[in-house]
């Protein structure tokens, strides 16, 4: 296994990993909270392994309308991650960091669409310098420019799961729910680790 791929396991296995996971999605819920200026919950950090084909269908109906934000973990680790939500939901978000009143019937236009990237950004941001803090990580974690992607959910999955078919026929993630105060559906997170990663 490779240095990176190390790193990765004692992240995701070692001593101490739930608690450094934990605090990592509770530091990403946190600028959240920052960002649509509400308090946000997480659900404890859960390491899962699922094979590729049971990714789409984890997270709900796979034909349901969605917005992912999508980025790349590209320096000090490499991976991924997914900050997925109801189209309804990220609507909800986008005006809260736009600070704009909700209209009925609105789409998601080019300026919530990058309110939604900066809300991924920084949700995997917190994330990388926490663990970055927690296991003294030599060089900066940083995530890639963010996408983000308007389709059915099943599509969306299927992004996070394109890059690990050439590496396994199963799939690694840690994963949490992050709620706004008051409302019931949740904006899932994922990250998921190259192990085999040079």
């Amino acid at each position: 296994m490779s240095e990176l791929g190390k790193f990765w396991a004692e992240l995701l296995e070692g001593p101490g990993s739930a608690r450094i996971l934990d605090r990592a999605m509770a530091h990403a819920a946190q600028g959240l909270a920052e960002m649509i200026g509400q308090p946000v919950d997480h659900t404890p950090a859960t390491v899962k392994q699922m094979a590729l084909a049971q990714v789409a269908a984890c997270a709900g109906d796979p034909e349901a309308p969605a917005v992912g934000v999508y980025l790349k973990i590209e320096s000090g680790l490499v991976g991924w991650a997914l900050l997925c939500m109801p189209l309804d939901l990220a609507l909800h978000v986008a005006n809260r960091v736009l600070q704009a009143p909700p209209a009925a019937g609105a789409r998601l236009g080019r300026l919530q669409k990058s309110a939604l990237a900066e809300v991924g950004n920084l949700a995997l941001s917190y994330f990388l310098n926490a663990v970055a803090e927690e296991t003294g990580a030599a060089g900066a974690l940083l995530p890639s420019p963010p996408a983000v992607i308007v389709d059915m959910l099943g599509v969306i999955l299927n992004l996070m799961v394109g890059p690990a078919v050439a590496v396994s026929d199963r799939l690694m993630t840690v994963e949490s729910l992050f709620r706004e105060a008051g409302r019931p559906e949740p904006i899932c997170f994922w990250i998921a680790p190259d192990m085999g990663s040079r």
